[in-house]
Parts: C-alpha cells; structure tokens; sequence
C-alpha cells in the first residue's frame, strides 16, 4: 500500500506502507491455500492463528464442495473428541483476533485471544454489519496428540479471521447506480482466490444480478433490473467479456448501457470490452464508452493533482505556488477571521469564521462569474462555541455539512439567504468531525470519540441511515476523511503515541499509515483527497492526506502538515511570511 504524493512540484517518493491487495481479475493474482494444522511446527500460538483461516472459502454456497472441504479442513486442528462435538454451523464469522502468549498449565497449553466480531462472510462476498461489535476473550485450549497439537474447546460455528480473509480473499469492489441514477457506488466484496480466472466474470455478474446490493448500501442504490437475468455463465475470450441475457431483457433496452458500464466498472481491473447479447443476439448498444466518468471518484479528463489551501492569519492562502490560485476568494472583506474553509468546484466556498472569543459562524459564498476576485457571502445565522471543518455536498444541489455546537447541520444558500437545518444522527456523544465520500452519498463522522461510516439519502428532506462503528484501534480520535472510494483514514492516539489508521468501510481492514515522525504528534484536523480507482491495482492507494497538527519536530504551533514520503512535512502558504499555516483542505475538481 502506497501514499500518493507524486506530479507536482516538490514531490518525492511515495510511502510504502505494506503491499496493495490485489484486485481480482488481474493475471499475476498469487495462489494461496489455507494452512493446514502441521504448518504451526508445535507452536499453540500460531495453531490459534492458522485455525482461524481454515473456515476460508465455505462460504461458496451449499452445494459448492469448497464448504465441505472448508469444514474438514476445521476439524483437522481438532482432538477427535472435540471433532465429536463441534457442529459447523451454517454461516461464515469475521472476526478480529488478537492472539495472546500461550500459558502452559500441565499438559494443557492456554492460549488467550481477544475477538472482535466484524460481521457474517456471505456467499456474495458481502462482510455485513454486525449487530454487536463488543469484544470479548477467548481461551484456546491446545493439546499434544499423535498427530501434533490440536484444539480441544473450538468454539460453535466457522471463524475466520480479519488476517485469514485479506490472505485468502481479494478485495473486489462492485459498483451500483445511486438512486438518482447518476453514479455508481461502490460495493466492498471479497472474492476467494480458490476462484478460477476463467471463472471470475461469472462469480462477480451473478454478484450484480440475481445477488444485488449488500445489506448496509440499499438505501441508497438500484438493485440491477430484474428483467435482466442471466440466460447462462458469463464468459470471456481473452478479447471480450459475454453476457448473455434471457429474452425479458428485451423489454429494457433503454437501460441496457447502464448495465454495461455498471458490469465493466465491476469486473476492473480487467478493462475488456463487454458484449451484451439477449436470448443470444449481440445487442449494439450506445451510451457506455466513456463508462470511467460515471465514477465520481475519478477525476476529470486532464485533470491534475487538487489544489492545497490553509489558512494564515486568519486569512485563506493557497499552501503551494502552482502558478496562482484558481478561484477568487482572497480579496473578499469576508476573508478574515477565517478559522477553517471549503471550496467546491471554484464556485462555492464555506468559511468557518471565529466572529468573537469561543464562538464561530458559517459563512456561505458564491463566487462571482464575472469576476474570479470576487466572492459574494452571506451569514448563515449558525453559530456555536464549536465548529468543524465545513464539507460540501454536490447534489441535488451544492450545500454544506458541518458538525457545530456537537451536532451536524446542512446549510443551503437560497436566492434569498442561507437555510440551516439540523441532520439527527443515531450516536451518542457530540459530533465533532465530518467528511464525506467523492460520490457524496457516503459519509463519514466522530461522534463521541467514536468513528461512524452511514449512508447519505437525499429525499425531500437529508438525512444519514445505516450509521455503523467501525474500529480503529485509536483512542481519542480527532479526525476523519476518506482516503479512497472505499477506506477512510482516522487520527487518533495508538499505543505508540499519535497514529494515523486507514480503515475500509466494512471494519474488516486496519492498516497504520507508516510514517516515522507521527508518534509524538498532536493531530487536531486530517483531510483527504481519495486515490482514484481507475487506475486498478496501482491505484488502490491512498490518496492525497494533509494534516493540522502540533509536531515537536517542526514546531510547537499548531501546523499544516503534507502526508508525504514516510514523514509528515509541513506546508507554507504562497506568501511564507512565517506565520503558522492551519486548516489546511483541497479544492474539490
């Protein structure tokens, strides 16, 4: 897993954190296997461990012989007593496991593991959210036997771990229309590597239809038409990728290049062109060509790298000289006081402004076409002790989230003054972060120190459904921002001092961000500008991070830091006149 940091001036290396999972599809996927119980050469310890992966690749469907391989593969690590009396179960368990020092106590070997349930494995390779997330501990009791060490007290049930499923598995997302018919979301799967190459196609298409959207996306997608259902297996000569189609497809020929570009964005990173055919007859269909823009995580054709913008003095400046800046903002009297800022497409900006001690407003701003060094703003009457960095939202239409006073607020800007309303969220404790997905339909929140990925639904009125934890293993968490279409990265404190930890949605992936001068860090404020997933198993990476932050090895004022290379490095704005440079943030394209 790399950093993004490259195509402008001043840039360097790319951290690399630890190796990008591999997308599925792709030709140089590596075979892996499930270990087996004499892979753990006599140590409990790692026994544990390797018994936590054997349950990969049950959840294949009923009738799949990978199950009945999967459960026998269970009950080898078991004492043929224990095989007696364990029963399978019938669904697959994530869980996190954190495996402890073995404890010898006579002839029984202790091992103690901390498990955190992350949710059912299903047979679409969906990890659904789990009711309960509550860790608890479990004590494995391993034995000598003839045939090594084994299991004497497995629990009910297949678990496999949070280790066992990147090992075993490829992260395969799939992609839905959004309801408004307009873009495509994506859809965190996980796809066995027991998956022949030649057969991958047909697994992922029969994910999108009959399989549809998992649980947690539905309030905010399309299921795939019925009319279309597959008359046979997807296949693929090396040169196209065939979808044959019943005949009821016939009736919804005007969606058919939806379906297409929904299919090829689903199969990436193979990129061959996709053949629809109905009842057997190769349909010419219009319309799917440039399927990349669908994606709004992609960027515009020729676009560069975003922009960098912070504030200094209380003024917005751009953190980097690119030739000036894009948008006008800067000659505006209502630039000043500024405490933090968004700019959406150089059209829009959002300011934060501290109008008295301990109180700050959110100031709306349209820029002036005619003008780009003129910006006209209005008061949005919102004002509290508290406020974060405000996000935009792109539709229906531009508007503003901003966590204010331990709530989170929408702000419009009319034709005739700014509306304020208050979006009720599921949490407990104040909402003191915010940062939104590139499809503007997820979202992501600190809520009493807690980080919450939900659902953004747009109807006559905005609000946020599906709102699950997801686990960091940070305390005190400050920040939140969207690393790429499908991860988040979470500042906070770990057990070595400030961390920096990219999470996916689904909670199955914790990674830390290695960077070598974070520990002794303070982080107050992360931004993100997400990788993008066009570019397959190179881009699976994190995008672009800034941080504002107190780092002891530059400073002890609070600072703009780049996320760059292994360090954090700190940001200057155009004007370098040695002030501090803090909320730092990027234009979105």
């Amino acid at each position: 897993m790399t950093l993004a940091g490259c195509g402008i001036n001043g840039s360097g290396r790319p951290v690399i954190v630890t190796d990008a999972p591999r997308l599925g599809l792709h030709p140089e996927t590596p075979d892996a296997s499930p270990a087996r119980p004499d892979d753990a050469h006599n140590n409990a310890s790692d026994l544990v461990r390797l018994y936590l992966e054997a349950a990969a690749w049950a959840n294949s469907g009923a009738t799949d012989p990978r199950v009945v391989q999967a459960q026998q593969r269970v009950q080898d690590f078991l004492t043929d007593d224990a095989k007696k009396t364990w029963q399978a179960g019938a669904e697959i368990r994530v869980v996190q496991a954190t495996v402890g020092a073995p404890v010898q106590a006579g002839a029984t070997i202790r091992v103690p593991v901390l498990l955190r349930p992350v949710g059912r494995l299903t047979e679409n390779g969906e990890v659904d959210v789990p009711t309960d997330t509550t860790a608890y501990s479990q004590d494995f009791m391993v034995v000598q036997t003839r045939e090594g060490l084994r299991l004497t007290n497995p629990p009910p049930g297949m678990l496999l771990s949070t280790d066992g499923l990147q090992r075993l598995y490829e992260v395969h997302p799939i992609y839905f229309w959004d309801t408004s018919d307009t873009k495509l979301v994506p859809d965190l799967r996980y796809l066995p590597r027991s998956v022949e190459q030649a057969k991958r196609p047909n697994t992922i298409v029969r994910w999108l239809m009959p399989g549809g959207p998992s649980g947690w996306l539905r309030p905010i997608v399309q299921r795939v038409p019925a009319e279309f259902e597959l008359a046979d297996s997807v296949t693929t000569d090396g040169q196209k990728v065939v979808v044959n189609l019943s005949a009821r497809a016939a009736s919804q020929q005007d969606k058919l290049a939806h379906l297409v570009i929904q299919i090829r964005w689903s199969l990436r990173p193979l990129t061959l062109p996709v053949e629809v055919q109905v009842a057997g007859q190769r349909q010419m269909i219009s319309g799917s060509s440039d399927y990349l823009s669908a994606n709004p995580a992609v960027p515009p054709t020729g676009a560069s790298e975003p922009y960098r913008y912070c504030v200094t003095g209380g003024v917005v400046h751009p953190a980097e000289v690119r030739g000036g800046p894009p948008i006008g903002l800067l000659n505006s009297p209502y630039d000043s006081r500024v405490d933090s800022a968004a700019v959406f497409r150089t059209q829009a900006v959002a300011l934060v402004r501290n109008v008295q001690p301990g109180r700050y407003a959110l100031w709306l701003g349209t820029a002036d076409r005619n003008s780009l060094d003129a910006t006209h703003y209005v008061d949005t009457g919102l004002s509290t002790p508290t406020m974060s960095r405000p996000v935009w939202l792109a539709d229906p239409k531009p508007q503003v989230l901003v966590a204010a006073g331990g709530e989170l607020y929408q702000a419009l800007q009319g034709t005739d003054g700014a509306q304020i309303e208050p979006v009720p969220l599921p949490v407990s404790g104040p909402v003191t972060a915010v940062a939104v997905a590139p499809d503007y339909r997820r979202i992501a929140v600190v809520a009493g120190g807690t980080v919450y990925v939900g659902l953004i639904r747009v109807a006559d009125t905005l609000s946020v459904v599906s709102l699950h934890a997801v686990e960091s293993g940070l305390t005190e968490r400050t920040g939140v921002a969207w690393s790429r279409e499908d991860r988040i990265v979470v500042a906070g404190r770990g057990p070595t001092g400030t961390g920096l930890v990219e999470v996916s949605v689904d909670g199955v992936t914790v990674q830390s961000l290695d960077l070598t001068n974070v520990a002794q860090t303070s982080v107050s404020r992360v931004v993100g500008f997400p990788s993008d997933p066009s570019r397959g198993p190179d881009g699976g990476v994190p995008g672009l991070m800034m941080v504002e932050a107190v780092n002891p090895a530059f400073s002890t004022a609070t600072q703009s830091y780049r996320v760059y290379s292994h360090d954090l490095t700190p940001l200057h704005p155009d004007n370098d006149d040695g002030r501090s440079c803090t909320a730092p943030f990027f234009v979105d394209y």
